[in-house]
């Protein structure tokens, strides 16, 4: 198997989803074209007919000339019928070949995007679960390019990937449910279900990736597969089972692995029980369970980070009573210590979608969705937390902003930044090191279409 290595940036995890209606594809041409069943001309009836061409009979009258045996006066009306008849079908031909056209290649809702980083002109229609969670992952190959993964689930509630591909600056969507069905490890999501997901590469250079979402019953299955590409299949995890808790209804999903690190670091998973104590699980101590520390807001959105300058804390991030909290882990992960109150004035269900991402070092970026759907946004700066306020989403396409309607974010350590916005998924980047991580630079369309 190739050797990987990661950006030394940790990765995060994001939740939450809407979408609407498929657009509807144009309507083929009406075709108002009369039908002529009657030996008459257009817009005549039978009854017309029976005037144009009286009935003959061997009377005394007078000899009138004939063509074809008919008056010459028949027979010119019925040469002018003949002649508008041969004209609409014509007519009604070409009208008919063009509402064919029409009909056969109805035009699609198009998100063509232009950048020169991620993406490539996309036509696609949205194929985004209403109420999908989304989540994000980052990793650096060899030759120092960055990859992105993305997770969301569709309109029949699978779990589906796309993958960046820089070498082809295009996005290559596969089914992650479809994926384990091969291998006879089929599961069932919960629609809506929080996908969490953590990459890193260990000291071996090994590619590592585990996906985190909710089944029947709230049970948390754990997935993985063995390769970055996206031709490498996903299986279970090494339980091959749920692992061994039943969070609460509606909980929301983090995860976290330390970079660079041996087989021996743990994998951590936080989420919401029933009682609404947020708990943390350990993979180390046969995914123990730490002493719940805290009662959240009810399906409040988690988000786990920590400062690559400082691997260890973790930093947690959720709604407490309406205000945005962090909190840091105990070094034995027994649990979590308070920190700061970052905002106050969450609504929920402002606080249902969180993310944060630490970036070039010493930063970290906190997001979420208000209740209105609006993004709000607010940083450390290695010394301060600055003012939340929305994120300038720069050059981004007609009517998307920060007060548009997102239902759903997620960030990476490659410093990227995704929201879904009427059922489509958007891509943002923000660079650190200018120190203005909230203004961010359009990059393109996600494509969430199956190939």
């Amino acid at each position: 198997m190739s050797s990987y290595t990661y950006s030394n940036l940790p990765e995060v995890d994001a939740n939450r989803a809407n979408n609407l209606p498929q657009p509807e594809a144009l309507s083929t041409l009406d075709q108002n074209m009369a039908t002529h069943s009657s030996p008459g001309g257009l817009g005549m009836s039978q009854g017309d007919n029976e005037h144009i061409l009286p009935e003959v009979s061997g009377g005394t009258g007078p000899t009138k000339s004939r063509i074809c045996g008919l008056t010459r006066k028949t027979a010119l009306v019925l040469a002018a019928i003949l002649s508008l008849l041969v004209i609409g079908g014509i007519v009604g031909g070409v009208v008919g070949s063009k509402a064919g056209k029409n009909s056969s290649t109805p035009s699609q809702p198009s998100t063509t995007v232009s950048s020169d980083d991620t993406s490539t002109a996309i036509n696609s229609t949205t194929s985004v679960l209403v109420n999908s969670a989304l989540a994000s992952a980052n990793w650096t190959d060899t030759d120092g390019n960055q990859h992105y993964y993305v997770f969301f689930q569709n309109r029949n509630g699978d779990i589906i990937q796309s993958i960046f591909d820089p070498r082809d600056k295009a996005w290559k969507t596969r089914s992650v449910s479809a994926s384990l069905e091969t291998r006879g490890q089929s599961i069932e999501p919960i629609k809506g279900t929080s996908i969490a997901v953590t990459a890193w590469s260990n000291d071996q250079k090994h590619w590592n990736i585990r996906l985190y979402v909710l089944v029947k019953y709230n049970w948390v299955y754990e997935l993985f597969t063995e390769g970055p590409g996206d031709d490498f299949e996903w299986d279970k995890g090494n339980l091959r089972e749920p692992l061994p808790i039943s969070v609460g209804e509606g909980s929301k999903l983090a995860a976290w692995h330390q970079q660079r690190v041996g087989p021996s670091a743990p994998i951590i998973v936080v989420y919401q029980n029933s009682k609404k104590e947020i708990e943390l699980i350990n993979s180390t101590n046969s995914w123990g369970i730490a002493e719940p520390w805290q009662i959240a807001q009810n399906k409040t959105g988690l988000a786990l980070t920590t400062l690559d300058s400082h691997p260890l804390p973790l930093r947690l991030y959720y709604d407490d009573s309406n205000s945005l909290q962090e909190v840091i882990s105990k070094t034995d992960f027994s649990g979590m210590e308070p920190t700061s109150t970052l905002d106050d004035k969450l609504d929920p269900p402002t606080s249902a979608n969180i993310v944060a991402v630490s970036f070039d070092t010493w930063y970290i970026i906190v997001v979420n969705i208000r209740n209105d759907g609006s993004l709000r946004a607010r940083w450390w700066n290695n010394e301060n937390w600055s003012e939340s306020k929305a994120p300038n989403l720069g050059k981004s396409p007609k009517g998307i902003s920060a007060s548009s309607n997102f239902t759903a974010i997620a960030a990476n350590a490659g410093r990227r930044i995704y929201g879904i916005v009427n059922g489509v998924i958007y891509e943002w980047s923000f660079e650190g090191s200018t120190g203005k991580p909230l203004e961010w630079m359009y990059i393109g369309v996600v494509n969430t279409i199956v190939s």
